[in-house]
């Protein structure tokens, strides 16, 4: 990736999908200012008259006045053709590689914009060239019922779930859903978000309070959210800092305006203040020094930071469950479409580790009170990685966990790494 250039980030710290066209993508507003010069552009051909060059040589051809013919039907058939391959094949983006299956999709596209051309060419000639040829009002009436029928099926098909009674239910985990949870500004009575706005709560949350102290503290990006909510109605009292796309890392600077070093200063305060026994490190490892390990030493930081954390809490950094490396969508088989693989090697998921596992354990060396927890064993049984297991969805996209994972990630925390620590740690 170049210099400068990172990927779009969602306020969750993963990607924002970007696709580029010549001149816009989606990091543009759209209509907007740049929707002028479509628009300008329209005007000036028009203007130009019909003996303008343009208009002669160019739009006047043959194959332009044809595709001027079938524009309609066209534009009628390529939506839903191009909305069913992304039924039938999910884009698949990875935090480091970004779209993983971007060759098969493409190829797919291309064929439905085929099949859209012809299916338009058909429907011109066949229905659009005979209907203008029939007497005016039986074709209105005709039209007109047809159109209620086609909305009613709607209707039918809406209500029903799809029409779920005759296509029998989706194969594979069905109690989890492929939807992002509604991240809340305040939580639950047992804990407290501290985001970015933590100095400007509004008096309705209810978070522990200023002098409260905390049993465990969080900082997290949207994989320490993941962790949070499998947490989060435990018996103890939990905070997280949710600090969007940072590392606690001194030093580290995601941009120029110095936001990370911003937030690491307000997360240094509240640990000051709430006093956790645990402080927890959640984040994308792998993405972080993928994307900035060539550039900043951050493996030095991570020694001076984690240094600092352990000056009076214990300290437990969480590594990386896997990015997979297919949609969570594989795991279900739909009607159109045979369930495809819900695994991947657990090779890919070494080679993720090895971006960054070795510099935060050699980071750790000589320092008391740190503990690294690896939640290999939860998605990775011997040479496989598993987007579902037991009958349970565990991811909602290739990096993110469904509420199902995060509770089984949560529990699977508490058992062995605070219970252990319940006769040893004051406070637990």
């Amino acid at each position: 990736m170049d210099k400068g250039r990172r990927p779009g980030l969602h306020r969750w710290g993963f990607p924002h999908r970007r696709i580029d066209g010549a001149f816009i993508s989606t990091r543009h507003e759209f209509p907007g200012l740049l929707a002028l010069a479509p628009t300008i552009g329209a005007a000036l051909v028009i203007a130009a008259g019909q003996g303008a060059g343009l208009n002669v040589r160019v739009l006047s051809s043959r194959p332009a006045v044809f595709v001027g013919l079938i524009s309609y039907p066209l534009y009628l058939w390529h939506w839903p053709l191009l909305s069913f391959v992304h039924i039938y094949e999910p884009e698949v983006y990875s935090p480091i590689a970004e779209m993983t299956n971007s060759g098969r999709i493409r190829y797919l596209k291309i064929a439905a914009i085929l099949i859209s051309l012809l299916a338009a060419t058909l429907t011109y000639h066949l229905i659009e060239r005979r209907v203008r040829k029939l007497p005016p009002r039986p074709v209105m009436v005709r039209l007109s019922f047809l159109v209620s029928l086609l909305a009613l099926l709607g209707v039918v098909i809406f209500s029903s779930g799809g029409l779920a009674e005759i296509r029998g239910p989706l194969d594979g985990p069905s109690s989890s859903k492929l939807k992002q949870p509604v991240y809340l500004d305040c939580t639950s009575e047992n804990g407290a978000i501290f985001n970015a706005a933590y100095f400007n709560q509004k008096p309705t949350c209810p978070y522990s309070g200023g002098g409260a102290n905390l049993d465990i503290l969080i900082f997290g990006d949207s994989r320490g959210m993941d962790f949070y909510r499998g947490i989060e109605n435990s018996e103890y009292s939990i905070g997280i800092f949710e600090a969007n796309a940072c590392m606690p890392f001194e030093g580290f600077k995601k941009d120029e305006k110095g936001t990370c070093l911003a937030l690491l200063k307000r997360f240094h305060e509240l640990v000051k203040t709430h006093k956790p026994s645990t402080i927890v490190v959640s984040l994308y490892f792998a993405r972080f020094y993928t994307w900035y390990g060539k550039e900043q030493d951050l493996n030095t930081m991570a020694r001076d930071s984690f240094s600092k954390l352990t000056e009076s809490n214990n300290l437990t950094v969480m590594l990386d469950f896997p990015i997979l490396t297919f949609s969570p969508d594989n795991c279900r088989s739909r009607p159109i479409k045979q369930k495809l693989g819900c695994v991947m090697s657990r090779d890919v998921y070494v080679e993720q580790r090895n971006t960054y596992e070795q510099g935060l354990r050699d980071a750790a060396q000589g320092i008391a009170n740190i503990t690294f927890v690896d939640p290999e064993g939860l998605f990775c049984s011997g040479e496989t990685c598993y987007g579902a297991r037991d009958g349970i969805l565990l991811y909602r996209d290739t990096n993110h966990l469904t509420n199902e994972g995060s509770i089984i990630l949560g529990k699977w925390f508490l058992d062995k790494f605070i219970q252990r620590s319940k006769g040893s740690q004051e406070g637990y």
